[in-house]
């Protein structure tokens, strides 16, 4: 594989750019929380091929059977994340013959016919990270179907100071931003359906451009999502 030309597995191709973001580094270490497969869509196999190891985090049974199998450079963890407050299990389904989670049930919410529900253990992150025995992260990734909050707030971050981290937002609120703005990070990039959060204290040149794009996204653009996201919801209802 040459250097000038490194084949990307992540979706908007942010693991390229979390390699190149850490100076080509090979001795990393992330936890990928809502890894799935372990090369489709990784966010972390990259970094792993390049020397970093870490912790992988899947709900999904079948999903963590293939991580095990194929990322020997993480530990892998079948649990669900949420906060200090939530305890006990929480139930997931999955359409019939699809193995990529959609969402947490609700305990009233109807389950399609031929859909797979389970169980996985809630804990935190802080506990996750203990029990995997690691002290400090580089590199943070949250994709998970709608409880990246739940999941930061159970993260003592002051404690293990993650370097980078990349949560999926897909701007119903700003929730998520809010709560890293308070925390002590600051947004540096939104690539796709993700946001790049970096310590405040870190002296990271935002273009022109990208600071007005994010503005629009965040803020300008906010209240048109709103009312698109109602009326779909009520085209559903009727």
């Amino acid at each position: 594989m040459s250097e000038d030309k490194i084949e990307s597995y992540a979706q908007w191709g942010d693991d390229v750019l979390v390699w190149e973001h850490f100076g080509k580094k090979t001795d990393g270490v992330f936890l990928e929380a809502g890894a799935n497969h372990p090369t489709s869509l990784s966010q972390t196999y990259l970094l792993e091929k390049r020397g970093w190891t870490g912790v992988l985090v899947e709900p999904v049974p079948e999903c963590c059977e293939k991580l095990r199998a194929e990322r020997p450079g993480s530990q892998v963890f079948q649990n669900a994340l949420g906060s200090p407050e939530q305890r006990g299990k929480l139930k997931f389904s999955i359409p019939g013959g699809v193995s990529q989670l959609t969402s947490a049930l609700t305990d009233d919410q109807e389950v399609s016919a031929g859909d797979q529900v389970f169980e996985a253990e809630l804990m935190t992150l802080t506990e996750l990270l203990d029990a995997a025995g690691v002290s400090g992260l580089d590199f943070l990734s949250l994709d998970l179907e709608g409880m990246e909050l739940q999941a930061l707030q159970g993260l003592d971050i002051g404690r293990f100071s993650p370097r980078l981290m990349i949560v999926e937002d897909r701007m119903d609120n700003l929730s998520r931003h809010s709560f890293l703005k308070n925390a002590g990070y600051k947004l540096i990039r939104r690539n796709g359906s993700n946001n790049w959060y970096v310590p405040a204290s870190v002296q990271f040149e935002v273009p022109l451009g990208a600071r007005i794009r994010m503005v629009r996204k965040f803020y300008l653009s906010m209240p048109f999502r709103k009312v698109r996201d109602f009326l779909r919801k009520v085209r559903r209802a009727t």
